[in-house]
């Protein structure tokens, strides 16, 4: 293993009898890495991100959200107040993934110019996928009332093929 393993992970690990063989990603809200069961661990930097991602995943398990069109979400499988670790399912594209900046029920109210921006972001980052996107986002908001809006090419991704 050539990464450095946070204490709390490392414990967290421990408890559970398993041990990280890589590092998934490292992020603005945290670091993800896998397990030897195949699982993902992610460790978050604040409480507040922590909490809201936790949240969106029960509130995804609640209402048995596992897809949205064609994208697979990861499933809660363990979590971790003290330590701000979710345990969750490794998916493959096609995927939706990354909801620290979930909300839900109600979007956030932010001014209009705002809103538009992030819908200039979304038209940059997506291109002609622009309009599947904005579907599959209003879908989520349907099935489960999740809104998201970190919403790039490393947590949504179309099939690959």
């Amino acid at each position: 293993m050539t990464f450095r393993i946070p204490l709390n992970v490392a414990t967290y690990c421990a408890e559970r009898d398993t041990s990280l063989v890589a590092i998934l990603g490292e992020g603005k809200d945290g670091s993800v890495y896998e397990t030897d069961a195949g699982s993902a661990v992610k460790l978050h930097h604040a409480r507040e991100v922590y909490e809201r991602e936790r949240d969106a995943y029960f509130r995804l398990l609640k209402r048995n959200v596992r897809f949205v069109r064609d994208l697979a979400i990861p499933k809660l499988l363990q979590h971790d107040d003290e330590f701000l670790i979710l345990e969750l399912t490794i998916v493959a594209p096609p995927f939706l993934l990354d909801f620290a900046s979930a909300y839900l029920d109600e979007p956030p109210d932010w001014p209009e110019d705002v809103v538009e921006h992030w819908h200039e972001q979304l038209r940059e980052r997506f291109e002609d996928r622009y309009g599947d996107v904005v579907g599959i986002l209003a879908e989520l908001e349907e099935q489960a009332g999740v809104h998201l809006f970190d919403v790039h090419a490393d947590n949504l991704k179309f099939d690959p093929s």
